[in-house]
């Protein structure tokens, strides 16, 4: 095959990555003086880039405080109520009567606290399409912190927060389109870092891809969801024998092969029915033969009739 002809097998994260719908942007670029402290509230996933300075971070339903420096990256990926401050115990304004008082100031600068600023955070949120993002999120745990090195972000982060700041504040063509492409980015480096801090076997389904031969059957799985797949199938494609293979798979991913099978498939059936296609067509493409059984199998999984997906924006 010619060289510019080649393709990469697909791998789970950027298979389900590619199903979510991810948007994000940059709502301000946060200059404050101590003291100061912000209330978010509970809703979209959020991160905060800390460019210069210190902040201490109280996210609810997490015991321990936080605290992040300069080139460090904040996520809270399934939107979590979280309060940030210069310091504990801070009386946390409510971000949304801070908002209130920012009027007159130049777009995207949110200015906190008295007196020169001595903290520079970029702050964002994450847009994840809602009914297939638990598949991400149940592997991620409620607050990730990326460290930086040296008062500058990871190397690989560094480039593209550098980038996605940049896309944000100007208004040339394609901005918007190349911001969200960079929040992706963004998301990847930061999953990838955190699970390479992650003790073995921990880390869900995704933790699981560094497995060698769990990881195999993960992107055996991705790579041709429609095939028959059965447990000694796929046993047998990563060297093992059907029942290590089961357990092992089980105890890794949380969930037996054959049910991650049935959610992935389902994950895509719903993508190809907001696209319009016949339930007939998208049960025949994930590898059913009755379209009755794949009809409620769906409903199963997804709460509805497959025929209510269709022509919808679900993607």
């Amino acid at each position: 095959m010619p060289r510019d002809e080649r393709t990469r097998a697909p791998d789970p994260l950027s298979d389900v990555l590619s199903t979510l719908q991810l948007q994000g942007d940059v709502y301000a670029r946060t200059e404050a003086a101590a003291p100061w402290a912000i209330a978010f509230p509970r809703g979209e996933a959020r991160f905060h880039m800390v460019e210069r300075g210190e902040v201490w971070v109280q996210v609810d339903g997490v015991k321990k405080p936080i605290f992040a420096a300069a080139g460090d990256l904040l996520m809270i990926p399934h939107g979590a109520a979280h309060t940030l401050g210069d310091r504990l115990g801070r009386r946390a304004a409510p971000l949304l009567e801070l908002i209130k008082t920012q009027r007159g100031n130049e777009a995207f600068v949110f200015r906190v606290g008295r007196g020169k600023a001595d903290t520079f955070l970029s702050c964002g949120r994450f847009h994840l399409e809602p009914t297939g993002r638990a598949m991400l999120l149940a592997a991620l745990p409620p607050v990730l912190l990326v460290k930086g090195h040296g008062g500058r972000p990871h190397e690989p982060l560094d480039l593209v927060l550098h980038l996605f700041i940049g896309e944000i504040h100007n208004d040339a063509p394609g901005s918007v389109i190349a911001s969200a492409r960079l929040v992706e980015l963004m998301l990847v480096h930061a999953i990838r870092r955190w699970l390479s801090d992650q003790e073995k076997g921990a880390g869900g389904w995704l933790g699981a891809t560094r497995d060698p031969q769990i990881g195999a059957a993960l992107a055996k799985i991705h790579a041709a969801p429609q095939e028959p797949w059965t447990v000694s199938a796929l046993a047998a494609k990563v060297g093992l024998s059907r029942s290590p293979f089961a357990e092992r798979f089980a105890l890794l991913v949380g969930e037996p092969p054959l049910k991650y099978l049935t959610r992935w498939r389902m994950r895509l059936a719903a993508r190809l029915l907001g696209g319009g296609q016949s339930v007939h067509d998208v049960a025949e493409a994930i590898g059913y033969a009755s379209e009755a059984a794949f009809s409620r199998t769906f409903k199963k999984y997804m709460g509805e009739a497959p025929v209510k997906f269709r022509g919808t924006d679900y993607k």
